[in-house]
């Protein structure tokens, strides 16, 4: 590998830290309660897009770099399973390696009074009740013409 090769390489790794390092600052910041609560990553990925406009990695077609972009500054629009499954993995690698993640993460919940009927995996937190009430109203909004009953219908743009 040459060193042009190697430097682009580290750039995206950096890319993706800086990724998530981001949403463990945020994630850090945003516990105030005193009683941890289920949060799904579907209800914190739309509050990353919807109210806290992320710069979301993604790949450059012309060149292969990762490049951070807001969601709304692109052309082509991301599907919510795109950034779904950043969110997902991103958070699970980090509590799984560098915490127990037994112990932050939990799988299989259910999240029908938000229109998702499939099992749901998220991680202990303790946000804001205003937090709390403004990711459920954005879930809410995005299942409301269509609820989550399998993989398909979060493969839709945002």
């Amino acid at each position: 590998m040459n060193l042009s090769a190697a430097l682009i390489a580290g750039l995206q790794i950096l890319l993706g830290f800086s990724f998530l390092l981001w949403l463990i600052i945020w994630l850090i910041t945003l516990m105030t309660l005193l009683v941890c609560i289920l949060f799904c990553f579907e209800e914190m990925t739309l509050w990353l897009i919807k109210d806290l406009h992320v710069l979301i990695p993604f790949k450059n077609a012309g060149n292969g770099e990762i490049e951070p972009q807001r969601i709304e500054t692109r052309f082509e629009r991301p599907t919510f399973a795109f950034v779904l499954t950043l969110v997902r993995r991103a958070l699970i690698w980090f509590f799984t390696e560098c915490c127990d993640g037994a112990d932050v993460l939990f799988f299989n919940f259910n999240k029908v009074d938000l229109n998702v009927y499939r099992p749901t995996a998220g991680i202990f937190a303790r946000p804001s009740c205003r937090a709390i009430s403004r990711c459920q109203a954005l879930l809410g909004q995005f299942t409301r013409s269509r609820a989550i009953r399998r993989a398909c219908d979060v493969a839709r743009p945002i």
